[in-house]
């Protein structure tokens, strides 16, 4: 013979709520990277001119 079964049900309201938070935190960080800021568009000018300074090589000096 076998004891009674016992059942105990606490946290399922805790389960949900979780459930329900993580799925939002996941919308929330899709529409950042795929729409929002974070989406990878640039504006304005992309162009940079630098400048780079010229170096003189010195002569070799004569033979002897």
């Amino acid at each position: 013979m076998s004891g009674p079964v016992i059942v105990e049900k606490d946290g399922g309201g805790n389960t949900a709520i979780v459930a329900i938070i993580v799925i939002l935190v996941l919308v929330v960080a899709g529409w950042y990277f795929l729409l929002g800021p974070g989406a990878g568009g640039q504006s304005g000018d992309t162009n940079v001119n630098v400048t780079v300074p010229s170096l003189e090589v010195p002569e070799p000096p004569a033979p002897t």
